[in-house]
């Protein structure tokens, strides 16, 4: 196409295309990676070195300090798992880390291993400490994923 301008890049594990048209078409789509990647650095279920990474990693430990997009993200995150009785709910990571390994080996879930993983889920007990920028999870093996 004439005129316009466009990017394809992997970003928070999936594919992000974009296409732009006008006279600041490649600044437009430069600064626009450029916050798909800082954003990546924040809130990435899919990038181990991620603050939300680190944030699972840590859970049932101890409390992390986090940037304000992840902090405002677990706050709303919680508010919903809260308002919505759990049908929202972001830490649903341990079954989804279940489910894309047992794709890979062409396996389902045991029932048993399914609701051994659904014992973690819980958004509604995500910590946020805004004074401190921390955020906790307070189970072993709990993780955020913002996939939804």
């Amino acid at each position: 196409m004439s005129g316009y301008e466009t990017s394809t890049v992997i970003c928070m594990g999936t594919v992000v295309t974009q296409l732009v048209h006008g006279a600041k078409a490649k600044k437009a789509l430069s600064a626009v990676n450029r916050e798909l990647r800082r954003m990546e650095a924040q809130l990435s279920f899919h990038s181990s070195s991620s603050q939300l990474a680190l944030l699972n990693r840590a859970a049932g430990k101890n409390p992390v300090k986090v940037g304000q997009d992840l902090l405002s993200l677990l706050k709303l995150s919680r508010e919903l798992a809260i308002s919505t009785g759990g049908a929202f709910d972001v830490t649903v990571g341990p079954l989804v880390r279940e489910w894309a390994t047992c794709l890979k080996s062409g396996t389902i879930p045991t029932p048993s291993r399914i609701e051994t993983l659904l014992a973690l889920v819980n958004g509604r007990e995500i910590e946020v400490d805004e004074g401190r920028r921390t955020a906790f999870l307070p189970k072993v093996g709990q993780s955020v994923d913002l996939g939804g």
